[in-house]
């Protein structure tokens, strides 16, 4: 099961607003970095061995080392994503893929665009 330590605050490696697709497919793999996405757009995602059929609106969390195959249909997938550090240890979580209420969804897109605007806006 992974393990997620928050008790500090992550450690900001980077996040924004991306877009992925025009390849067709993409793979990814970070040692040492998790990362959170929320998605807008529909396709499928294989993490390790398991695969998921992603709807606007999911958000995945997926832990350091985990292989990540994304299989894009058309072009043009935005997402948002953060990538960061945390301690080695923490709460256990038993799924990489999330499904949220519409207010927490809204709420999570908010800071994300809000953390994005301020980002430019401080350059």
């Amino acid at each position: 099961m992974p393990q997620i330590d928050l008790s500090t605050p992550p450690q900001i490696y980077s996040f924004n607003r991306a877009t992925h697709g025009i390849m067709g497919e993409e793979r990814y793999q970070f040692d040492d970095i998790w990362c959170l996405h929320l998605y807008n757009n529909a396709f499928e995602l294989h993490l390790d061995d398991e695969t998921y059929k992603i709807r606007p609106g999911m958000v995945t969390l997926i832990p350091p080392g985990v292989a990540m195959h994304y299989v894009f249909k058309e072009q043009h997938y935005n997402h948002y994503y953060c990538l960061f550090r945390t301690g080695e240890s923490g709460q256990q979580f038993d799924s990489y893929v999330f499904e949220l209420n519409t207010e927490t969804l809204n709420c999570i897109r908010h800071l994300f665009r809000s953390a994005i605007q301020g980002q430019h806006l401080s350059e």
